[in-house]
């Protein structure tokens, strides 16, 4: 037996209207779930990179105590790139001096400048962060390097 139905356009209409706004409430409903998901998303995402950089800062900081190093400034820009200036603790460390600037940026790397350290010291001074850091991207030397005035700058490590 077959069948054959016959619909009015006018009856046809309304029905896809109705169809179509349901379809659209449901959409509307799926892109505020996602909305809500890639919110919670980033707000995990924002919080374990701080929990990642605080992990750095405190690798870094306790690693160049070591070589009693104390520091001196820490500030954070708008970036989100946080800077550390360490200096050398004359009283426990007589003889030696140096400064060292450390740069934690928002793109996950870490740079290392040292100055004030003649000879072999900028080497000595970063060697506990070297060892904890591991194997650099790229290592360049001022041209101070050749001076008698050694200055690491620029080793970096990816924190990803």
């Amino acid at each position: 037996m077959s069948h054959v139905s016959t619909y009015s356009i006018a009856h046809l209409r309304p029905m896809m209207r109705d169809r179509l706004a349901a379809q659209m409430q449901a959409n509307a409903l799926q892109m505020q779930a996602n909305a809500v998901h890639f919110q919670a998303q980033l707000q995990a995402n924002a919080q374990e990179w701080a929990a990642a950089r605080q992990r750095v800062e405190e690798i870094v900081l306790s690693e160049l105590h070591r070589n009693f190093m104390e520091l001196a400034q820490r500030q954070e820009d708008a970036a989100g790139n946080l800077r550390l200036l360490l200096t050398v603790n004359s009283v426990a460390a007589p003889g030696k001096t140096g400064d060292v600037e450390i740069l934690i940026k928002a793109d996950n790397t870490l740079s290392v400048d040292v100055s004030n350290a003649p000879g072999q010291a900028c080497k000595e001074l970063t060697q506990p962060l070297e060892m904890a850091l591991g194997t650099p991207i790229s290592v360049h030397y001022k041209p101070e390097y050749h001076d008698g005035k050694v200055r690491l700058i620029d080793q970096q490590q990816n924190w990803g």
